[in-house]
């Protein structure tokens, strides 16, 4: 009869956990508030259009995000 163990290392206290530095910080920072300002900017448009998101909103929404529609969103 033969057994086979598998460890794993669960020690997962915050002595252990690393801090991202300045740079990682920074760019996770301008990350969430380009996410905000994104967002925002769709729930204005989606207000602006009736306050219902249908299939065509979510189409121009979509192409504004993607790039495929220059005017939109950042």
């Amino acid at each position: 009869m033969s057994a086979a163990f598998v460890t794993t290392h669960l020690d997962r206290s915050p002595k252990h956990a690393t801090r991202p530095g300045l740079w990682g910080r920074l760019r996770a920072a301008f990350a969430a508030a380009r996410l905000e300002r994104t967002e925002r900017e769709i729930a204005n448009y989606i207000e602006e259009h009736g306050g219902r998101l249908t299939d065509d909103i979510e189409r121009r929404i979509l192409n504004r995000v993607s790039g495929f529609d220059k005017v939109g969103f950042s």
